[in-house]
């Protein structure tokens, strides 16, 4: 009888060994899956930045040539796919329509701060662009 418990226990001591030595490794199987979502879900992610930073060279250099690119400008609002870029550009076309230096100055501001926080979120697109001039 106990030597009948010795084999027991050495034997379920060499199953638990199996067992531990069997399990597969955290890139396997459907880990792969898991994985390739991730690596899918960050590459859409990059393109939808950069397609949302379309047009902010274009912009930027609209505002900073207002007075002769303001129909530029104009064309260029109803192209924009950031619609907080584009309401900010409709404000500093208004202001300067109105001859209201001072909000035309404040919003000119606001609209070139959106455009440098969408292409902080578009490196590839400032490289791009830097690499054309």
């Amino acid at each position: 009888m106990a030597a009948d418990l010795v084999l027991h226990s050495r034997t379920a001591q060499s199953h638990l060994s199996t067992l531990v030595v069997s399990t597969p490794d955290i890139l396997t199987g459907e880990n792969h899956g898991v994985l390739r979502y991730v690596i899918v879900a960050v590459a859409l992610l990059a393109i939808w930045l950069h397609w949302r930073a379309a047009f902010t060279a274009d912009v930027r250099a609209a505002l900073d040539d207002l007075p002769a690119g303001e129909e530029r400008l104009d064309d260029l609002v109803s192209d924009l796919r950031d619609k907080r870029l584009a309401y900010r550009c409709k404000a500093v076309l208004a202001d300067y329509r109105a001859g209201d230096a001072d909000l035309c100055r404040e919003h000119r501001a606001d609209a070139l701060e959106r455009v440098e926080h969408l292409e902080r979120f578009a490196p590839l697109r400032r490289l791009i662009q830097s690499s054309k001039a």
